[in-house]
Parts: structure tokens; sequence; C-alpha cells
């Protein structure tokens, strides 16, 4: 994974690797999507495992559940950023 989604100060999330929204707002709309879509997909199966106890950290959850939150939220910064230089 790109050097730009490594952090020494937040909890990591279920690849280790963690991302501050400083660093989401350095990458293109389109990776950023891509980030979620993946990032969405991982939840799910988390979820699965969850439910059928083969999760090994609960947490995980939480913590792809705030990248998640962080994503759209620069996402939305950047639609509203284009729509006021239209």
């Amino acid at each position: 994974m790109d050097s730009r989604f490594r952090g020494n100060d937040r909890q990591h999330n279920y690849k280790g690797l963690t991302v501050k929204a400083s660093q989401y707002r350095e990458i293109s709309l389109e990776e950023l999507t891509d980030r979620y879509d993946e990032l969405r997909k991982k939840l799910f199966e988390m979820r699965c495992q969850s439910v059928t106890e083969t999760l090994e950290n609960s947490k995980s959850i939480r913590d792809t559940r705030r990248e998640i939150a962080r994503i759209l939220t620069v996402i939305r910064q950047k639609q509203q950023i284009q729509k006021e230089n239209k």
C-alpha cells in the first residue's frame, strides 16, 4: 500500500494501517471512491465473520466504520469545493 496510508498516532485498522483525513485530502476523488468500495466490502466480510464468531479482533469493525466515515467526509468536502468552483 502507498506510504501516504501510514500513520503513527492513530489506532490501527484491519490491515494495520491508518489514514488521517488530511492524508485522504491529498488523494483524488476516484481513488477515494475505490478505497470506500474496498472498505465497504471488507466491513461486510468482517460482519459475516462476527456472526460466525471467526472474527479475531472485533475492534476492527469499529475502526473500519470510522475510516469509511473519514472517507465520506473528505469526498463530500471535495464535492462542495468543486461546486463552488463552477
